[in-house]
């Protein structure tokens, strides 16, 4: 086994403002209330604080760069952190990133 798939995943703890944004919009009715994942990260950047969407937004970015391959990122999302959307690529994570970080710079 490499090296690379030795890594433990972080604990969830390193991605709380993630978790709790997983758990409260990508739960199992999120396609149909949201859209998409994209569409739940702007409406968690509407409803939060300018501090919760820098946290969600560092954390998201920070995720995408670990690169991890989609099956490491489907499984963090879905049995880490809680949520029923499974992040089928570092870009997908990215695109929430960009979502919220684009209410952040016309929230301020």
């Amino acid at each position: 086994m490499s090296p690379m798939r030795r890594r433990r995943r972080p604990p969830p703890a390193d991605f709380a403002a993630l978790r709790a944004f997983a758990r409260a919009y990508l739960h199992e009715d999120f396609a149909r209330e949201y859209g998409s994942a994209v569409q739940a990260a702007h409406a968690f950047a509407a409803a939060a604080s300018a501090a919760e969407r820098d946290d969600l937004a560092a954390e998201l970015t920070r995720l995408a760069a670990l690169g991890w391959p989609p099956d490491r990122l489907r499984a963090f999302f879905t049995d880490t952190l809680g949520a029923a959307w499974a992040a089928p690529s570092a870009d997908a994570v990215l695109q929430m990133a960009d979502a919220v970080a684009e209410r952040r710079e016309r929230g301020r």
